[in-house]
């Protein structure tokens, strides 16, 4: 699969229990991530994995964020494949529906041009977020776009999002983000640890029942 040449154009459907959407995706706005997206699909690696941080309400949005398979053993596999490099400079900004990797963020050391935000985006494994809203904020840290929702968008409006925020980033954050959900012994949201951890049969179907899946 590595070694397929990548088209310079195209597309991949996904489906989910709200409908399908569609992904248009351009190379040549992000070369290692179309190609890594590229494999991913083909593979259908994705099948069965939670949307498990859908962060849209009533009065704001912001992205919805699947990829991981929900199999520790297979997701860590590809965990140990995040890429050591640089993400590529934005060429297309982080407006509603488009599609960019989930990334480390790393201190800003001054030596990517591209980044010009207190943190960098750096380095991206399986973790996909769609822009629910213009998050052109996005951009100053280098959080790369490499596609378009092109079809299907309110499906992706349409996901399950009460759980909010993951649970490690409400933890982490003072003051927590505004998609942060409480309940009383805690945070509602999904703990992003112990999902890799512990997978989707084992924590997540018990712990968070609403949860959409790809199809």
């Amino acid at each position: 699969m590595w070694a397929l040449p990548v088209p310079p154009f195209f597309s991949a459907t996904v489906g989910t229990p709200r409908g399908p959407f569609t992904v248009s995706v351009n190379t040549s706005l992000a070369p290692e991530m179309a190609r890594r997206f590229f494999v991913l699909t083909r593979l259908a690696y994705a099948l069965g994995g939670p949307f498990y941080r859908v962060l849209d309400t009533p009065t704001r949005a912001f992205v919805t964020q699947w990829g991981y398979r929900g199999s520790p053993e297979v997701d860590a596999a590809w965990v140990a494949l995040r890429t050591s490099n640089a993400t590529s400079p934005v060429l297309l900004s982080n407006t509603r529906g488009t599609v960019a990797f989930g990334t480390s963020e790393v201190p800003n050391d001054g030596k990517h041009p591209w980044c010009t935000a207190p943190l960098c985006s750096q380095g991206f494994s399986v973790e996909l977020f769609v822009n629910l809203a213009n998050n052109s904020r996005l951009d100053a840290a280098g959080f790369s776009p490499f596609g378009e929702v092109v079809s299907g968008l309110d499906a992706l409006d349409a996901l399950y999002s009460g759980y909010g925020e993951c649970a490690d980033l409400c933890a982490g954050e003072s003051p927590p983000s505004p998609f942060c959900v409480v309940r009383k012994d805690g945070w509602a949201g999904v703990n992003f640890t112990r999902m890799l951890a512990e997978g989707t049969a084992a924590y997540l179907k018990p712990n968070f029942p609403l949860l959409d899946y790809v199809m």
